[in-house]
């Protein structure tokens, strides 16, 4: 008969995959649903300039917008694979490469932009090349989905501001990326438990949303090693820091 200690850690175990299982398939299928929001506004969009716009302005922004739509399908794609090979695995597999957050960074800045007519994302700080042995996929998600909730949890015209820098510490070699909005904010006493998933703040009131972004954000930071700082103040905005080791500091083995 095994010993009850080890019982208990199967049990515990089993919990625990079985919460990394939820979590992922949460996961996939909030990205999917994002992917989806985008092609619904993107066509939304595409009918609006046939009707007003001239033939020379609707081909270029026609080209633009089919190029959303293009990338949100293939978003969507990826995130149902995943799903099915979760199924058949249990676990989704890894995939890292060289991935310049830099050039991910404006590329998303410049994809949420052209859904977010009234707000102004701005880049106040980004190299020109950090590369790191991340996925592509995943960092697409963590950027969009913090982009996407300063925008949903901000009044109309206020500024997104994000930025992305590296730093050296004892530790070795980080990028840091940060999100900043000027919104609703989040109470303090709702701080600690909108990382879990289907959690939201207590002021969102009618805004949509699923309470998976941030769970999401914080899922894909934890599979990278990262680091993650909120600080919010009800009724003035929510700045979210992440920080990403990328290296190892020189002289380390």
């Amino acid at each position: 008969m095994r010993p009850h200690s080890t019982a208990r850690d199967e049990v515990e175990a089993c919990g625990a995959a079985h919460d990394a299982m939820v979590a992922t398939v949460a996961s996939a299928v909030h990205d999917a649903m994002s992917a989806l929001s985008v092609i619904k506004a993107t066509a939304q969009h595409l009918r609006q300039l046939n009707q007003a716009g001239s033939a020379a302005t609707y081909s270029v922004d026609v080209n633009r917008r089919l190029e959303l739509i293009e990338s949100a399908v293939d978003r969507a794609v990826a995130s149902l694979s995943g799903l099915t090979q979760l199924g058949r695995t249990g676990r989704l597999p890894p995939s890292r490469s060289r991935v310049d957050l830099a050039a991910l960074l404006r590329r998303t800045v410049r994809d949420e932009q052209e859904l977010a007519d009234d707000h102004l994302i701005r880049i106040v700080n980004c190299p020109a090349v950090l590369e790191g042995p991340w996925d592509g996929d995943r960092l697409w998600r963590l950027l969009s989905n913090l982009i996407g909730n300063a925008i949903k949890y901000s009044a109309r015209g206020q500024p997104v501001d994000v930025a992305l820098d590296a730093e050296l510490d004892a530790n070795g070699q980080w990028a840091v990326l940060t999100v900043a909005d000027h919104g609703i904010g989040i109470p303090s006493t709702d701080i600690p438990f909108v990382f879990k998933p289907f959690q939201r703040g207590s002021n969102v009131g009618s805004i949509d949303g699923s309470g998976l972004g941030l769970a999401c954000v914080w899922q894909i930071i934890k599979e990278f090693d990262g680091r993650l700082c909120l600080t919010s103040e009800e009724g003035s905005g929510t700045c979210v820091t992440v920080r990403l080791p990328y290296g190892k500091r020189p002289g380390m083995e």
